[in-house]
């Protein structure tokens, strides 16, 4: 992956991961970390996503931005989930310090998710990437 999508993928965009089960489709917007060293997103999650990646990890995530109506970036990330249950507090503080700050800054709301048991982490290694603009 190039230096400027690296960079890019960095500041704080929000991605929109699209899984699948039975035919159905479920798209979410979501916070994430990029590990650039290992070419994978972190997410972290519970519900309807992990039942989706537990019967098929292929996964679609989009991320765009745009300005006055006009597209600036579009990128296409076509990848396998894994689910991971170690690590999970720290890999959600690395998430909530790229959106929310230092953690005495944190909404209550944000720091109840960070302890919720049933969540789990994303590990989504890209296969394939299209820059949607060229």
């Amino acid at each position: 992956m190039d230096a400027q999508l690296v960079t890019f993928l960095r500041d704080k965009h929000i991605v929109r991961m699209a899984t699948c089960k039975n035919g159905r489709p479920h798209v979410v917007p979501l916070w994430y970390v990029y590990d650039a060293d290992e070419g994978v997103f972190w997410i972290f999650s519970r519900g309807r996503k992990v039942e989706n990646v537990r019967a098929n990890p292929n996964v679609a995530l989009v991320i765009d931005t745009a300005a006055e109506g006009q597209a600036q970036a579009a990128y296409l990330f076509e990848g396998r989930a894994k689910l991971i249950t170690d690590g999970v507090r720290e890999m959600t503080d690395r998430i909530y310090h790229k959106y929310l700050g230092e953690e005495g800054t944190w909404p209550d709301y944000f720091k109840q998710l960070a302890e919720d048991p049933k969540r789990v982490l994303l590990k989504i290694t890209v296969e394939k990437t299209l820059n949607m603009l060229g």
